[in-house]
């Protein structure tokens, strides 16, 4: 079997659908559906049972998702290992964002280029998890409660979070109860976060007016009057077309700037944690309130 048919497979087992996965990949819907098939005619056997409801594995799917994890971690320690004994200030970075961080990076990122005209720097906005383990990224800045333990950086600022909505909205609606307002969540993706196991709690889903999956279509949406949402206390105090409805809610939530342990040796990436994390934690006011 081909490893790159495998290594798409597994970003379709990951993600439950081709079009997320093709997305992820950077490549066309169509290349991930002709590369699930050659794998499933290489080896003889279906991977998927198509349903309804989406891709689901089969029981040799799975043997196969378990085996390629395997080969896959043993690649990304190697690959781990070798980058980092690297002592040269030159070479690419990726790094990994979400997308409300771009306007508050960029500038940062562009005093970081001057300063290392020899490194190349790979930006992805991604909202979704990103494994560092297996080298989809070399640094990430992320929400989060902590750090996970395999990785290394530091905690740039701590974060509030409360509930906001368009003043027309809120005018509308008359009412100041949230579990009665509209309310506008991230997709079913993220319900493992704590504004979205709140929500889960106390909001019925007759409430919930969309599902999005990047933070300025949520912004968006909520400033454009569909409904209510959460939102970080720093950003969405300084936003004119939201108003604060709610104290903050205790969620301890920061933001980090992390790199797999095994890279923070790497010169590139040293670099790039120090000047990046120094004038982000400058800028901790814009995050903290």
């Amino acid at each position: 079997m081909n490893w790159d048919d495998i290594r798409i497979f597994l970003a379709v087992a990951r993600s439950g659908t081709t079009t997320s996965a093709a997305r992820r990949l950077g490549v066309n819907q169509s290349t991930v559906s002709r590369r699930v098939k050659q794998l499933e005619s290489d080896a003889g056997v279906a991977v998927f049972e198509r349903q309804a409801s989406g891709l689901h594995l089969t029981e040799a799917g799975r043997e196969i998702v378990e085996a390629a994890e395997q080969v896959e971690e043993r690649f990304a320690v190697l690959g781990r290992h070798v980058f980092g004994r690297d002592v040269r200030l030159t070479g690419k970075i990726r790094l990994s964002l979400p997308d409300f961080m771009v306007v508050c990076v960029a500038p940062i990122l562009v005093e970081f280029a001057e300063a290392y005209p020899d490194i190349e720097l790979e930006v992805s906005v991604a909202n979704a998890h990103v494994s560092l383990s297996r080298r989809e990224a070399d640094v990430i800045l992320r929400l989060g409660a902590s750090a996970p333990e395999h990785l290394v950086g530091r905690r740039i600022a701590k974060t509030s979070v409360a509930v906001y909505g368009a003043p027309r909205y809120l005018d509308r609606v008359g009412t100041s109860e949230l579990p009665a307002m509209d309310w506008v969540r991230w997709e079913e993706a993220w319900r493992q976060i704590p504004p979205e196991r709140w929500l889960d709690k106390h909001v019925a889903p007759n409430r919930v007016r969309a599902r999005v999956n990047n933070q300025t279509t949520h912004t968006e949406l909520a400033a454009a009057g569909l409904g209510v949402g959460f939102y970080l206390c720093g950003t969405a105090d300084n936003d004119p077309r939201l108003r604060r409805i709610s104290d903050a809610f205790p969620f301890n939530l920061a933001l980090w700037l992390l790199t797999h342990e095994d890279l923070r040796g790497t010169a590139r990436i040293a670099a790039f944690m120090g000047f990046v994390g120094d004038r982000l934690v400058a800028q901790r006011s814009a995050f903290e309130v």
